[in-house]
Parts: C-alpha cells; sequence; structure tokens
C-alpha cells in the first residue's frame, strides 16, 4: 500500500472538505448550489472520485479557488 498517497490524498481531501465548510457551512449546501446530490460531492471529498474537467470548473466557481488543480492529488499542478 502506498501510504504517502494515501495520505496524500487525504490531505487534500481535508483541504477540499475545509473551504466545501468555509464557503458554504455544510457539504450539502454546497452540493445543492452545485446541482449535485451530497453524495457526489462525498465521493469527492472522500477521494472515491476524480472530478473531470467540468467538474472541477464547477467547483472552482462555487468556491471561488484561482488554482483548482492543488486540491486535487491526480491533477498536474498538485
Amino acid at each position: 500500500m502506498f501510504h504517502c498517497l494515501t495520505d496524500w490524498g487525504d490531505f487534500m481531501n481535508r483541504k477540499l472538505k475545509a473551504k466545501i465548510i468555509e464557503v458554504y457551512g455544510k457539504q450539502a449546501d454546497f452540493a445543492k448550489a452545485c446541482g449535485k446530490s451530497d453524495a457526489w460531492v462525498s465521493k469527492i471529498v472522500t477521494g472515491r472520485n476524480e472530478p473531470n474537467e467540468a467538474e472541477k470548473e464547477l467547483i472552482r466557481k462555487h468556491l471561488k479557488i484561482r488554482n483548482i488543480d492543488r486540491y486535487f492529488i491526480n491533477s498536474k499542478a498538485a
């Protein structure tokens, strides 16, 4: 098992979760603002799904993030 990748992924996901809470207060409110389900957000926050480019743009827009790629482990800018 690659603990470094898991730990890094967990760190990045916690960072995204913290930003969601900072801006929206609750993950469910963020999901609603994005027009997505809470399950969709949960899968991204927990690292089970990597959002595609359109989804990253949606997240970036709603969280007012300049460089969204630094929030995801598999992105070029991570």
